[in-house]
């Protein structure tokens, strides 16, 4: 599973471009290929719904186990 996240994350953007769908920001696939290389587990929403919020926000937030 690692290996197929890995390579998916490192070339989210051109893959996604490729079935027309709208990719995220490059920041993005970076920082969460870096939270998989950490073995970095949990979430950013604790139960509760995060609306409003821009992913770049969401992905500033510190995982929560």
């Amino acid at each position: 599973m690692y290996q197929f996240v890995k390579f998916y994350l490192e070339n989210a953007t051109d893959l996604v471009k490729q079935v027309k769908y709208v990719p995220l920001p490059e920041e993005i696939y970076h920082k969460a290929l870096e939270r998989v290389e950490a073995r970095k587990t949990g979430t950013i929403f604790g139960g509760r719904e995060q609306v409003g919020m821009k992913i770049e926000e969401l992905f500033a937030k510190e995982l929560k186990e």
